[in-house]
């Protein structure tokens, strides 16, 4: 059965997603903070300027990239770290960058590599073996049987075959095709 209690891996991997959203946000805001002025949208560098803006955006990083290690931990592996390590370095050089000169070069430096950061701990996440496991033993039960595999191609020619067949259906619907033609489709 499925154990209804959040352990510390899944919370810490929510807290990443949370911690990521200012500095990212913020780092897009300074680099328009003039169209935000003039939209009169109270974006952090339009209410407080750029320059302290620029030190928030560092000092959240430093707090995302310290708390996207600690999955390690918790039972996350190698490719995980590498992943989050990589990324975090990257978003830190980027926004320390931003905070000695607050500007639109730097803000969408740090804005991309906070998309590069996430980018990497996602995916990290996704094929690191030792998070693979601990999810298919905290969601396997007799009504959903997960499974992993370790053929990438597979898995998405699956994954186009299942999309190609949902379009189908959701065509033969919209199109008000015959239920016997519909059937064909896979409806």
């Amino acid at each position: 059965a499925v154990d209804p209690a959040l352990g510390a891996l899944p919370l810490l991997l929510a807290l990443v997603l949370f911690l990521w959203t200012p500095p990212h946000f913020w780092s897009l805001a300074i680099a328009n903070r003039a169209d935000y002025a003039a939209a009169g949208v109270p974006m952090l560098p339009v209410v407080v300027g750029s320059e302290r803006a620029a030190w928030a955006v560092f000092w959240s990083t430093v707090a995302l990239v310290a708390a996207s290690l600690l999955p390690v931990f918790y039972g996350a592996g190698p490719i995980y770290l590498a992943g989050a390590a990589a990324g975090g370095a990257l978003f830190l050089r980027k926004s320390w960058l931003l905070a000695r000169a607050p500007g639109r070069k730097t803000a969408m430096g740090s804005f991309f590599a906070s998309l590069l950061q996430l980018s990497l701990v996602l995916v990290a996440a996704s094929v690191d073996p030792s998070l693979c496991n601990q999810a298919v033993e905290l969601l396997h039960c007799d009504n959903l049987r997960i499974y992993t595999s370790d053929d990438p191609i597979g898995v998405e020619v699956g994954g186009a075959i299942k999309n190609v067949m949902a379009i189908a259906t959701g065509l033969a619907d919209g199109l008000q095709i015959p239920d016997h033609l519909a059937r064909a489709a896979g409806h």
